[in-house]
């Protein structure tokens, strides 16, 4: 089965036992220099990672049935949301990407490279991959996934251990962790139904930019460990937001080596990882990049204040009927039309908890109708939803100015139409 990469570094690590503190030093990288190098990638396509059942731990035999079960079908169901986008990039190949990317770092023999495609599955299996008559050894795993549960994002990970003189533990191990543009920032009840459809959307295309992206910065994560320094011990670490689990609170803490305004890179000095962040733009920074309204349209915003009540109630925006998107909490989405008169309003099509509540209040809310004008800006502010205590009038048509200010503190939501 196949398992996140979370428990994989964990696995790892009790294979290895403990490895010295900090990025590789000047002696380490001469052994990595003139190591034989085994990059182990046993998947065949990109999966994703999932919460298994352990019912099992509490209910003894009958949960351990569940488990197995349960999670036999969440495994299933996986595999099934996966096949659209796996179709739609199968001329894609991991294994040979990866390493052509690998021998091209110039810190590898690349003629001393080799991948093998079955992890091994004990102690000793790995041990055996590290003899090689005393001289050093290079081992990296490597996997790529989508986001546990979310599918949010696409997940590069590597861990790589150097191994030399034939001892049986590790002279250095570090993690690699490079995190994807999230596909979409929904807080909704059941994501993935959203994400996998937009990675799988238009051949493909987004998976392709975030595959692409994942292994060469992957690759630039490696040669950073390379002889970095890094602060001295005790120093202040900062956090950052991963975008990785539902509510988009999960934050990553370490060392910040390199902070641009589309990424930021941390080392986490507690697991020995380095870690490849995006930072999702504010308004204020995304607006410079937007295109300008064309002349013969206009340009309608929704946008949902941070503090709008329950955050995994997500309302769908329809215009005259047709659906735009969800409008997720503290998040902004924008359309190009034609002139005319619209009437815009929201509705819930999700299946969370009080989904009952949400259908009936949200059809109690009323439209926002607007006779738009070529070349002009409109924006409309979804206020709150408390369930049955929403009012009827949350849905309104804002001045600019006020909007323009309100989005500052903001997050873009893509919809496709």
């Amino acid at each position: 089965m196949f398992k996140t990469g979370a428990l994989v570094v964990g696995m790892l690590a009790a294979v290895t036992c403990q490895a010295h503190d900090g990025t590789v030093n000047a002696e380490e990288l001469e052994l990595i220099r003139k190591a034989k190098v085994i990059v182990i990638v046993p998947q065949d396509k990109v999966l994703a990672g999932f919460t298994e059942s352990r019912a099992g731990k509490d209910y003894g035999l009958i949960g351990f049935a569940i488990d197995v079960f349960q999670t036999k079908g969440m495994l299933d169901k996986m595999h099934e949301a996966l096949k659209p986008v796996q179709q739609a990039s199968s001329d894609l190949d991991f294994r040979r990407d990866f390493l052509a990317q690998l021998k091209g770092l110039g810190i590898f023999d690349s003629s001393r490279i080799e991948v093998i495609s079955k992890a091994p599955e004990s102690k000793s299996q790995r041990l055996k991959l590290t003899e090689a008559g005393g001289e050093p050894v290079v081992l990296i795993d490597a996997e790529y996934q989508f986001a546990q549960d979310t599918y949010r994002t696409l997940i590069v990970e590597l861990t790589m251990t150097l191994w030399a003189d034939g001892k049986k533990k590790p002279l250095h191990t570090n993690g690699i962790s490079h995190i994807s543009v999230p596909v979409n920032l929904s807080q909704a009840w059941d994501i993935g139904p959203i994400s996998m459809p937009l990675w799988a959307r238009d051949g493909a295309r987004r998976y392709r930019a975030a595959y692409a992206e994942g292994i060469a910065g992957s690759i630039d994560l490696l040669g950073k460990l390379m002889g970095t320094t890094l602060p001295p011990r005790g120093s202040p670490t900062e956090t950052r937001i991963n975008y990785c689990d539902l509510t988009l609170k999960n934050v990553q803490r370490g060392f910040v080596i390199e902070e641009a305004d589309e990424r930021v890179v941390l080392f986490d000095d507690v697991g020995m990882t380095m870690r490849s962040l995006p930072v999702v733009p504010t308004f204020a920074k995304r607006q410079a990049d937007m295109r300008p309204v064309k002349d013969s349209a206009a340009r309608v915003y929704f946008y949902r204040p941070a503090d709008s009540g329950v955050y995994f109630i997500e309302p769908s925006v329809y215009a005259s009927g047709s659906k735009l998107g969800e409008l997720p909490v503290a998040t902004y989405a924008s359309i190009d039309v034609p002139p005319g008169n619209y009437s815009f309003r929201v509705k819930y099509d999700g299946d969370a908890p009080s989904a009952g509540i949400a259908r009936s209040q949200m059809d109690q809310i009323a439209p926002v109708t607007l006779d738009v004008q070529a070349g002009n800006e409109y924006f409309i502010q979804f206020e709150t939803y408390k369930g049955i205590r929403t009012k009827n009038d949350v849905l309104k048509s804002m001045d600019p100015a006020a909007a323009r200010e309100d989005l500052q503190a903001l997050l873009p939501v893509w919809w496709t139409l």
